[in-house]
């Protein structure tokens, strides 16, 4: 009896749009003809239903259905789409133009490259001429 009583009120409750006191609960109660053992026992177990939840302000008991809350923070993903161009045939999606072909090559040609986009001339030298033994 008082789990049908305590699913009764939390739809009452959620039909507010306001929050519910407990005198208000307790007076329909009376108005009804309930028991008020039986009160007690359904709003001991509408405590625990996840649905509703209860303050106490002012010295009452304050029910309101639960709110959902919104996360607070945004994921990786829509970070990642706000800041980056979409993948598409023209480009890789990281919207990074970089050249790193310098990291594979010879120390030689590491010294050669880097003269050219210095736009120098490149001029061999000799620690790299010979092997040592």
């Amino acid at each position: 009896m008082s789990t049908k009583l305590a699913k009764k009120i939390l739809i009452y409750i959620e039909k507010q749009s306001g929050d519910v006191t407990y005198t208000a609960i307790e007076e329909r109660a009376k108005l009804r003809g309930i028991d008020p053992d039986v009160l007690d026992q359904a709003l001991a177990k509408l405590h625990r239903f996840k649905k509703v939840e209860q303050r106490v302000i002012g010295g009452e008991i304050v029910y309101r259905p639960t709110r959902i809350k919104k996360p607070t923070f945004f994921s990786h993903l829509t970070w990642v789409r706000n800041n980056y161009p979409p993948m598409d045939s023209s480009n890789d999606g990281s919207g990074i133009e970089a050249d790193y072909s310098y990291m594979f090559l010879t120390p030689e040609d590491l010294e050669k490259y880097k003269a050219e986009r210095q736009g120098r001339t490149y001029i061999p030298s000799k620690r790299y001429g010979r092997k040592r033994k």
